[in-house]
């Protein structure tokens, strides 16, 4: 899945987004499916000793804008 985000924030803040990302995905697991997820920094989301999914983002500017490109994979 990919999402395309134009955050108004400040570009000395972009480098927290990935850990946010990933504590969101994880708390989103606990919740839904009452999983333990534990998070191997930056981007990885374990259960037990398995990756089951990640966190990449990338970040451009375009046009004068900053563009940033979420991909989580499970």
């Amino acid at each position: 899945m990919s999402v395309l985000l134009r955050p108004p924030i400040p570009t000395a803040r972009l480098p927290m987004l990935p850990l946010a990302a990933g504590l969101a995905a994880a708390d989103a697991i606990r919740a839904v499916a009452g999983l333990t997820v534990d998070l191997r920094w930056p981007n990885d989301l374990l259960l037990g000793s398995r990756k089951t999914g990640g966190i990449l983002v990338e970040s451009k500017i375009s046009g004068g804008r900053l563009i940033l490109q979420w991909w989580a994979s499970a």
